[in-house]
């Protein structure tokens, strides 16, 4: 089987595949036929060097700016700062006007808020008076004659009921 050493990719595999061609090529298999020996570093090729990648273009164009910005004038450079400022200024108001944290929606949800803290606190009222009308009508008779007499209009088998037309 013929490995061809171009097509290896890795260079720790392409150095030990020369090396095995090399003993395949000499017949003989040695155990001291080690990658450090001199034969193997005679016939095994160097090792390529590492090579610097380039800056993206937009670090060097920002380099060349502030570089350019520190060697220019005073009145330049208090425009460049004006600018600046300007757009962090319209940018912070514009994340105060518009989004999650902004003013306006800060404001309705705290509305939202007192608005249902007012309706628990009533809610809670309505709940408590309730529960005192259903105690009484299980333990009451006075007040369980009353409702009867006011919102049923019952009377004893024995009584009149005389009602007044007027004032």
């Amino acid at each position: 089987m013929k490995l061809a050493i171009s097509q290896v990719k890795s260079r720790q595999i392409r150095s030990l595949a020369l090396l095995y061609a090399i003993v395949l090529d000499c017949g003989q298999l040695s155990p001291q036929f080690n990658i450090a020996s001199p034969l193997a570093t005679r016939f095994l090729p160097p090792m390529p060097r590492r090579v610097r990648k380039a800056k993206p273009k937009m670090t060097s164009l920002a380099e060349s700016f502030l570089k350019k910005l520190s060697t220019a004038d005073a009145r330049l450079r208090r425009k460049v700062v004006r600018y600046a400022f300007w757009t962090v200024g319209i940018l912070f108001f514009y994340s105060l006007m518009v989004g999650t944290y902004s003013i306006p929606r800060i404001i309705r949800l705290e509305l939202q808020k007192s608005a249902l803290a007012e309706s628990n606190r009533q809610l809670l009222v309505e709940l408590i008076d309730n529960d005192r009308v259903r105690k009484m009508l299980e333990s009451d008779p006075i007040y369980l004659e009353r409702i009867a007499r006011t919102r049923f209009h019952m009377a004893r088998p024995d009584e009149t009921i005389y009602l007044y037309r007027g004032r």
